[in-house]
């Protein structure tokens, strides 16, 4: 930590900056096989919160590590440069399109619906394009998160994954949030209130409630 000059003060998502200039200067980072304790966010409007922060804090990430892109480029090779690109400003430019492409798409139907189809929405091989993207998109990501509740043997929340239209335009609502603040408040935090579920949980946070550290 102290070879990297520690974290960015200014970045909302310090593990994301942290990542990328760990990266840059060499080290290397895998995952653990193993279940994290930490508490999900419990209500709608704090989680809004949090994907707000974090998508704030991976579009500073982008923004300051391109600032020099062929510096970055020689740094992270050719391979995390790529890598840079698709999952960093990927998931950035992939949340603020979502809603615009379903505009699109529910634009398009209409068009072809009253008979007008000779614009480029509605040109056939365009649109038979996009409603496959779309609908792929939705399956093998619903596909993949039944997959990983199946192996983990939590049957009973398979059918949770139907949900994903609605959680990922949450995310594009955090995703414009984050935007609105990067240029107007880039610094500001928004507080995430954990301990709040009982139980197990609670009783792991309990110092840390009483020590008002169950903001984060």
């Amino acid at each position: 930590m102290r070879k990297i000059g520690a974290w960015d003060p200014h970045n909302v998502t310090e593990d994301a900056d942290l990542g990328i200039r760990l990266h840059r200067l060499g080290f290397t980072s895998g995952i653990i096989g193993s279940t994290t304790g930490e508490e999900a966010v419990g209500d709608m409007g704090g989680w809004i919160k949090q994907r707000s922060r974090w998508f704030k804090g991976w579009m500073q990430t982008y923004l300051v590590h391109m600032r020099h892109p062929s510096r970055l480029y020689r740094d992270l090779g050719s391979l995390g440069f790529l890598g840079f690109q698709t999952v960093v400003g990927g998931i950035i430019v992939a949340a603020l399109l979502h809603p615009i492409f379903i505009l699109w798409t529910l634009y398009s139907l209409h068009q072809i619906t009253i008979g007008s189809i000779g614009g480029l929405l509605t040109a056939p091989a365009l649109f038979a394009i996009n409603i496959f993207v779309f609908f792929s998109g939705y399956f093998f990501s619903m596909l993949a998160g039944a997959f990983a509740l199946e192996r983990r043997g939590r049957h009973r929340l398979i059918s949770s994954v139907f949900l994903m239209p609605f959680y990922w335009m949450l995310l594009s609502i955090g995703a414009y949030i984050g935007l609105w603040q990067l240029a107007f408040n880039p610094f500001y935090w928004e507080k995430t209130d954990h301990g709040q579920s009982g139980g197990r949980q609670n009783s792991k946070l309990t110092s840390n409630i009483a020590t008002g550290k169950n903001r984060r």
